[in-house]
């Protein structure tokens, strides 16, 4: 008999391999060692519909809590393959909420779940542990995001997420920019002993020292999603068909290069001249502000060699001389996504210029 509430349900599995059993609520509870979140009480095991999470919402991906937050899609692509496969999977720990139904922990699971839907139309609620939070603050959320990306399959919370939380929660006004609180976080909030078993106290002091080295120097955290939140995002919010404009990522060179070959593809097709350049929204995964602000030039400035490279081989292939290298006939870049929580506005839907976006001006600079 199991220790914890729950409620006498049950719901279909999928899968491959499990596809038609019955997932039972009391087996949950009978196997699963409930997880001890901060400022938050165990209340039952339920299910919820999956239709009743939006993984289209601004906040569904917590800011500050892992630094990979730019691999989600790979992550939800892996958890949907072993969900295709095995069906739910719900061990150790089932889908974490609080009692109005926002996720705590197991955002990725979900998103997975929710691409799954049309393949397995019995796919349409999940068994969720659900909890009531009494102080449901940004340090709690980040506390508790924390602690839930300890769960298998997930990686473990490392150096950069500690960083990135810690950035977090002294931009946000919870927690002081000054060592010793930092230091306290890290012990007795956090628990980094549960990652750093040998010289936690040392650890905690670099950990620290990096916080307030990018902190102080101005920086800000990043929204960061996968390509595919993004491009729902856009739908949604902005009303961009994507299908006729490019998500371009900025944070490495070779994504400029995919972006030209993309471009000239673009402008050999007969519908050129009716569609016009080719509409381009930019988007990074870095975690920090400075360091998106850094790719941004570097991609500009690799977006100008190719165009110039593009135009000198036309002149000598056709001995012709072209004054004006204008690359507005060609591609038209419609601006960056706000994502940079200190300089931008995250909750507009207005795209920030390229010029606006490399003005940002750090406290370092």
């Amino acid at each position: 008999m199991s220790n914890f509430n729950y409620d006498d349900k049950s719901i279909t599995n999928f899968g491959l391999n499990n596809r038609g059993q019955k997932v039972y609520l009391r087996d949950i509870a009978n196997r699963t060692e409930v997880k001890k979140y901060k400022n938050s009480k165990f209340i039952k095991f339920t299910t919820m519909k999956l239709n009743d999470f939006d993984t289209t919402a601004k906040d569904f991906l917590n800011v500050g809590i892992r630094a990979e937050a730019g691999n989600e899609e790979e992550r939800i692509d892996e958890m949907e393959n072993s969900f295709r496969k095995y069906g739910y999977l719900v061990e150790p720990h089932p889908v974490s909420v609080d009692t109005r139904g926002e996720i705590i922990g197991g955002r990725t699971r979900v998103a997975a779940l929710k691409k799954l839907m049309e393949e397995f139309p019995e796919v349409k609620e999940i068994p969720v542990a659900m909890f009531s939070v009494s102080d449901n603050c940004l340090r709690t959320k980040i506390n508790n995001g924390l602690i839930e990306n300890e769960h298998v399959p997930q990686t473990q919370s490392r150096f950069a997420d500690l960083v990135a939380a810690g950035v977090r929660l002294i931009s946000g006004g919870e927690l002081k920019g000054q060592k010793g609180e930092i230091e306290f976080w890290l012990h007795n909030e956090v628990n980094i002993s549960r990652w750093y078993s040998k010289n936690t106290t040392s650890m905690a002091s670099k950990i620290a020292n990096s916080i307030l080295k990018n902190s102080e120097s101005g920086q800000s955290l990043v929204v960061v999603k996968s390509k595919t939140e993004w491009k729902k995002h856009l739908t949604k919010y902005y009303g961009f068909d994507m299908d006729e404009v490019e998500l371009i990522l900025i944070d490495n060179t070779s994504y400029a290069d995919r972006l030209w070959v993309k471009i000239l593809d673009h402008i050999g097709k007969k519908e050129f001249k009716t569609k016009g350049p080719l509409e381009v929204v930019l988007f990074t995964r870095e975690q920090l502000s400075n360091s998106a602000k850094a790719n941004l030039k570097t991609f500009e400035k690799r977006l100008k060699t190719l165009l110039d490279g593009t135009y000198a081989m036309m002149e000598k292939l056709h001995g012709v001389s072209y004054k004006n290298k204008r690359q507005e006939e060609m591609f038209k870049i419609k601006g960056l996504l706000p994502q940079i929580m200190k300089y931008h506005d995250i909750n507009t839907h207005k795209l920030i210029s390229v010029k606006d976006y490399k003005n940002i001006k750090h406290e370092s600079e």
